[in-house]
């Protein structure tokens, strides 16, 4: 008997062809189709890379926040972002969440709207609880404050090259009242200067500093307590209204004198320099050579680094680092200017007659010393009260910034 020849067909040939094609089609779909497997690990490997970038901006804001305690400027962001991306606009508005940003080709050219790196709101608002006594520390004593009235000072003569030269920051007491003092001494030609002075009578000696004081048609006023109180003035004088330092003492102190240096704030307070315990309290934070106060006569204050002082006269110029400190002393050049120094709002037991006892005042030359109230060597600092509650911000210049 004959076998038969077993064999595929032509026609089941051409049946697997079809199969295996249609097979291979399905897989290539699956692979590189619109929503293939590769399409899919494309996008997968995209948005891990934009994910590791966003996460990366947001690291370097949260390290700029912690930096000034939760805050942060349009500044600090702008450079943020100048760092990762090559279209920020030169001005960022007080949101970016609508902004579409391109990342720099380095970190892979991707689109990343704003919204999913900072929706924070930058219209330089400080929100409830930043006060600038909160965040100053001694640390911060002698730190630039933009203050908004304008002594006209020049930033060479006290040392420093920064823009806003008009004021500093000099003392935090312990109520969270935060006291600013003018940067250098305030030129005799200001116009808020010259309205005090005529107020309390001066001789003008055509220098651009120093001032000689004209009393003897002024006579002294009670010395508000709470005025007293707020700027650490601590001398009973009511024995001693009739000397001429003590007549100086109530002009200083007289905040109605001052206030044209006061509108820079809601709710400031100014007069016409530092007293004596401001001044110590201040340096004394600092950590400088220990300075102590004698207030317990009828005439004036004692100075000097012993707890009981029995001296109207120290010199602190053996401590470099606090005569170089240039919040406590500004000019440190000889005499500039014929001006040796400036006011301090404190009266001396140091006398030379019975109606001219001495005032304090700070030498350039590094010495807290009394001098005779119509000396013409001596400045004005005036130093204004910012209250308690006082909002504010450091910038990242390191100059505090007031919220009004």
């Amino acid at each position: 008997m004959e076998k038969k020849q077993g064999g595929i067909t032509l026609i089941a040939l051409v049946i697997t062809i079809i199969v295996l094609l249609i097979l291979a089609g399905i897989s290539i779909s699956t692979l590189t189709g619109n929503n293939g497997i590769l399409k899919q690990a494309q996008e997968a490997k995209v948005q891990t890379e934009k994910s590791s970038l966003i996460e990366l901006i947001q690291i370097d804001i949260v390290e700029a926040q912690t930096n000034t305690n939760g805050d942060i400027t349009k500044k600090q962001v702008k450079d943020i972002l100048d760092e990762y991306f090559n279209n920020v606009p030169e001005e960022l508005p007080d949101s970016i969440v609508d902004l579409e940003l391109i990342a720099k080709d380095e970190y892979g050219g991707y689109k990343i709207m704003g919204s999913e790196i900072y929706s924070g709101d930058l219209s330089e608002k400080i929100e409830p609880g930043s006060t600038l006594a909160e965040k100053i520390t001694s640390i911060n004593y002698g730190d630039y404050i933009n203050y908004n009235v304008d002594l006209s000072i020049d930033g060479d003569q006290d040392g420093d090259t920064t823009d806003i030269d008009d004021w500093r920051v000099f003392y935090k007491d312990e109520n969270g009242n935060v006291f600013i003092i003018a940067a250098d001494y305030v030129p005799t030609t200001n116009p808020i200067l010259d309205n005090a002075l005529n107020q309390i009578g001066i001789i003008n000696i055509g220098k651009t500093y120093p001032i000689r004081w004209s009393l003897n048609n002024s006579t002294a006023s009670e010395i508000d307590t709470n005025v007293s109180n707020l700027f650490k003035f601590g001398f009973n004088y009511s024995n001693a209204l009739s000397n001429y330092n003590m007549r100086l003492t109530s002009k200083l102190l007289d905040t109605n004198i001052w206030s044209g240096f006061a509108i820079g704030a809601k709710g400031a307070t100014a007069i016409g320099g530092p007293t004596l315990e401001m001044y110590m309290s201040s340096w004394n934070e600092k950590g400088y050579t220990k300075l102590y106060c004698n207030n317990s006569t009828n005439e004036g204050y004692y100075i000097g680094t012993s707890d009981s002082p029995t001296d109207s006269y120290i010199s602190i110029k053996s401590d470099v680092n606090g005569y170089g400190d240039t919040l406590y002393y500004p000019h440190k050049s000889e005499y500039d200017n014929s001006c040796f120094g400036y006011w301090l709002v404190a009266p001396s037991v140091n006398n030379q007659e019975e109606s001219a006892r001495e005032q304090y005042a700070i030498d350039c030359t590094g010495e807290v010393l009394s001098v005779l109230y119509h000396t013409d060597w001596y400045a004005v600092r005036p130093l204004v009260c910012l209250p308690s509650g006082t909002q504010g911000t450091q910038d990242e210049n390191g100059t505090w910034q007031i919220q009004q």
